[in-house]
């Protein structure tokens, strides 16, 4: 949701009630996360308190970040790239790409 007229604690006070786990600031827009079990309650806690939501939506989120250097990342990369341009929804990847 945008940070526009959202005050963080306000919202970090209705997240939390409702069983989310994190709020992040990211930019111009605050990330909401819940586990899956908590998802609609949180969801519901936020469009109750009439915040005007961007989306909600459940998305993988690795728990176990895997380093993935050089060649070995153009590789993924590359193997990434060629799976998004088959009619897929979402690609999730456990990747950690250094900035090399």
């Amino acid at each position: 949701m945008e940070k526009e007229n959202v005050k963080e604690d306000d919202l970090m006070e209705v997240i939390l009630d409702a069983g989310a786990d994190d709020l992040k600031a990211e930019g111009d827009y605050f990330e909401v996360t819940s586990s899956i079990e908590n998802f609609e309650k949180v969801r519901k806690a936020i469009e109750d308190k009439s915040y005007k939501m961007e989306s909600a939506s459940l998305q993988y989120i690795a728990k176990d970040l895997l380093t993935v250097e050089g060649k070995n990342a153009e590789e993924v990369i590359r193997f990434i790239k060629a799976i998004e341009e088959y009619d897929v929804q979402n690609v999730y990847t456990n990747a950690d790409f250094t900035d090399e």
